[in-house]
């Protein structure tokens, strides 16, 4: 075996909720190694869509101008096509009225590198294979290259099922949703927008073009596992249905694919009862930090590696350790994405197509309840607000009693 090596914090994996962590680590002076098994740049399956939550964080780590280096598309507002019409929404927020859509390759290097240049110790591509607890609550993780990590602490960062996070809790919770993207060129008709397909035909799913240039997009397509088993569907199937649905049909027309259709599993099982495991603080996918709406997973990535990292740091700045810290990081995730569970039962109903088109048709008929919905989508505002009466009042009014506007067949 060879030398033992000793931190404060070990974090495994390097994607954006554990290069966050070890940005924040390494701000607040705090000794910790970071593992990652694969080597950089590497591609994920992902929209590659920051937010406005995500640009929050990118901000506070300073990264703007880093960002704006790199190939990046700016986008403005989103579209959601149906069969019922199109629901456009811009940002409404002054102080953040844009987002970026960036390739992961790109974007999680250069966030790896940020964290490297602060400081983080980097061991990669090495994995953390093996994991035991000594009696007095500290881990001996031992690596991929035969090292032995000796920590404190672990923030577990490795993913949507990561074998790690497994080892710790083998009750880890199965995938839920399943997305398929792939890259084209020559792209026509991308304008400032992400835009959305719905698929209404009894499972929910939808279809999302994400611009990288004005003339390349990340197009892909999602939906629950339960719903395709249930149509016998595959989710490439699904993926070359939408590719053949207007207006993707016509921006494609002369589009090139550049790389195939891969998939990848996705666990929205978020709310868990705890996201702490004795030392282990779970972070990002690892946690199931994906909203259940729009599949979106980035920016909680972000936040959560951000509060965990400050939670161990009140933590590790006293002696004895202040383990009553830990929750602070429980807590936070806790009160600020509360309403996922809610969420959860908004997508079912979702996947009942009358309900589909009645909600998306009053949307689009109406510019508040659109915006609203968009909003929602986005978790810029909580679902929660679906719950109020005069919402719903709005609804009924404007999609039951109101005259209906000519069909228009996006789909």
């Amino acid at each position: 075996m060879r030398d033992l090596i000793k931190t404060d914090v070990l974090i495994v994996g390097a994607g954006p909720a554990g290069s966050t962590a070890a940005c924040f680590l390494a701000h607040n002076k705090i000794d910790h190694l970071l593992v990652e098994k694969e080597k950089f740049p590497r591609d994920k399956i992902c929209g590659g869509g920051l937010t406005a939550h995500s640009v929050e964080v990118i901000n506070e780590l300073g990264l703007k101008e880093k960002i704006e280096s790199l190939p990046h598309f700016k986008f403005y507002g989103y579209k959601i096509y149906s069969n019922n019409g199109v629901v456009y929404s811009q940002f409404h927020d002054k102080n953040q009225d844009y987002g970026y859509v960036i390739k992961r390759s790109d974007f999680d290097e250069m966030l790896l590198n940020h964290a490297k240049d602060a400081g983080t110790k980097l061991l990669m591509p090495v994995g953390a294979i093996e994991i035991d607890e000594n009696k007095d609550g500290s881990y001996l993780v031992k690596l991929s290259d035969n090292q032995v990590v000796h920590a404190q602490f672990i923030i577990a960062s490795d993913g949507s099922g990561g074998s790690f996070s497994r080892k710790i809790n083998p009750s880890y919770s199965k995938a839920e949703t399943i997305a398929t993207r792939a890259y084209f060129e020559n792209v026509t008709g991308i304008g400032k927008d992400l835009e959305f397909l719905m698929e209404d035909s009894g499972y929910y799913g939808y279809g999302w073009i994400f611009p990288l240039s004005p003339t390349s997009a990340n197009v892909g397509a999602g939906a629950d596992i339960s719903y395709l088993k249930k149509y016998n569907l595959s989710v490439l199937e699904l993926y070359k249905r939408f590719l053949t649905m207007p207006p993707l049909n016509k921006m494609l027309k002369e589009a090139r694919q550049v790389t195939k259709a891969e998939s990848y599993p996705l666990r929205m099982n978020y709310p868990r009862k705890t996201l702490v495991h004795n030392r282990v603080l779970f972070v990002g996918d690892a946690a199931d930090l994906i909203y259940p709406l729009s599949g979106e997973g980035i920016s909680y990535a972000m936040k959560s590696g951000q509060v965990a990292a400050e939670a161990l740091t009140n933590v590790l700045k006293t002696k004895p350790y202040n383990f009553k810290a830990l929750n602070d990081y429980n807590k936070f995730i806790k009160k600020e994405y509360g309403d996922f569970k809610l969420a959860h039962r908004v997508k079912a109903s979702l996947a009942w197509p009358p309900f589909q088109r009645f909600l998306v048709g009053t949307a689009v008929k109406d510019k508040y309840l659109g915006d609203l919905a968009v909003s929602v989508l986005e978790n810029t505002v909580s679902c929660k607000n679906l719950l109020r009466p005069k919402i719903w009042l709005r609804l009924f009014q404007k999609g039951l009693f109101e005259k209906k506007l000519p069909k228009k067949k996006y789909i």
